[in-house]
């Protein structure tokens, strides 16, 4: 069965959910923020820059590998960029 196609907005509300939902500082960067500011620019990505300890990144990427996957996004490589940093 072929994936529906989701809304740029549905798939900005799973994000924010799965964020929300782990108790994550989060905001939205890039052509998104720009847009909210009343800016018109067409982007098809989302960019995130979270605030998240080591501990919890496994458990967070595999909820947003489901989340990605779930969206008819592909996890693997819009998950390559989920990494920790020093």
């Amino acid at each position: 069965m072929p994936r529906r196609q989701r809304s740029f907005e549905s798939v900005i509300r799973s994000a924010v959910e799965v964020l929300r939902r782990n108790r994550i500082d989060y905001v939205f960067v890039g052509g998104l923020s720009v847009v909210i500011f009343g800016i018109p620019r067409t982007t098809s990505d989302v960019d995130v820059l979270v605030h998240l300890a080591a501990k919890k990144l496994r458990a967070v990427r595999a909820e947003a590998e489901i989340v990605l996957e779930n969206e008819g996004l592909s996890p693997p490589a819009a998950a390559a960029h989920l990494t920790s940093t020093p």
